[in-house]
């Protein structure tokens, strides 16, 4: 039996997602910046059981970093016969082509919006690992947080190869804690506390909007470690605003749908970004009016996506019991 999903936490996923879309493709997405990439973070840690480290391995292995080399090798074959039949490239300069990027997605290195998933699924490995090694004290917890922060800032900011994501993972610990311990706390946070949390982050929020935000997938991070602070209270804003506004008729429904599905959005991002040319298939000059017809024609694939494999399960039931009913 399948657990209940979390409405809240899948519109602040798909606020977040739009949010990746809008900033990574259209490139207008200069507030979203400051949140989408860390809410990611935070709402695996907060989802992520306390269990045998070999048991999560396993969970994040298939809900990560199966999709991460999934969407890659799509990616690819896509860009492989781009640069062959589209752009004319000879079969020599294609395989070179073809070679760099599967040299990328294999050793984890930036490979257009699919970084992330790499540097999520080693960033929740390590904090299992440290919630083990804690043993229950919340001050080494934050502690190796903290630290592995720091060394995450400084590798990614002064070193060049990055394997495997593993800076963007470290300098990423803060999120995946501060959701683990949210996990653990919940039960103790009264609605005032969240009322006065949220008007204390908002303030903090807004200075970060101002400062630049940070930009994890280019290694920036403005003011560090404030950049931070200021990504977990927009964070927290959001995620407080999607408690509300997943109760609005139609935007609640849309908006947590795009929540559930943001693989498939993701997918379809990294093909935009690695293969299509969206100016000239929808030559726009508005980037917003450009992000929507983007956002619809996503939308309007992943529905598709979904009906069709609705159709495949249905069949497959319907065979199923037919054959029990013949044996019968």
């Amino acid at each position: 039996m399948k657990e209940k999903r979390d409405a809240t936490a899948d519109f602040a996923k798909g606020v977040a997602m739009l949010g990746i879309l809008l900033d990574h493709i259209v490139g207008q997405g200069y507030i979203f910046a400051t949140f989408h990439v860390p809410i990611f973070f935070i709402l695996s840690g907060y989802f992520c059981k306390d269990e045998p480290i070999g048991v999560i391995l396993k969970k994040k292995a298939k809900g990560l970093l199966l999709p991460y080399f999934l969407i890659c090798f799509l990616s690819i074959a896509l860009d492989v016969c781009r640069t062959r039949w589209i752009l004319g490239a000879s079969w020599e300069e294609t395989g070179r082509r073809g070679a760099k990027l599967l040299l990328q997605a294999l050793s984890g290195n930036v490979f257009y919006l699919t970084w992330f998933l790499m540097a999520l699924f080693v960033g929740t490995i390590l904090m299992a690992l440290f919630r083990r090694l804690s043993g229950g004290r919340v001050w080494l917890y934050a502690a190796m947080a903290a630290g592995c922060s720091v060394v995450g800032y400084a590798c990614g900011t002064y070193f060049e190869a990055k394997p495997f994501q593993w800076d963007a993972a470290l300098f990423a610990m803060p999120f995946l804690t501060a959701g683990s311990l949210a996990a653990r706390y919940r039960e103790n946070v009264t609605k005032k506390m969240r009322a006065g949390l949220f008007f204390l982050c908002l303030p903090l929020w807004a200075i970060g909007c101002l400062q630049g935000g940070l930009a994890m997938a280019i290694r920036s991070y403005p003011h560090y470690p404030f950049c931070v602070c200021a990504a977990m209270a927009g964070s927290y804003c959001v995620i407080c605003f999607s408690s509300y506004a997943k109760r609005i008729p139609l935007l609640g429904t849309y908006m947590a749908w795009i929540g559930r599905n943001t693989l498939k959005f993701l997918a379809l991002g990294n093909i935009t970004k690695n293969v299509w040319d969206w100016d000239r298939i929808c030559p726009v000059r508005s980037p917003f009016l450009s992000f929507l017809i983007q956002t619809a024609v996503f939308s309007l694939i992943v529905f598709g996506i979904e009906q069709a494999k609705n159709r495949i399960r249905r069949s497959r039931e319907w065979s199923g019991n037919s054959g029990k009913t013949y044996r019968s």
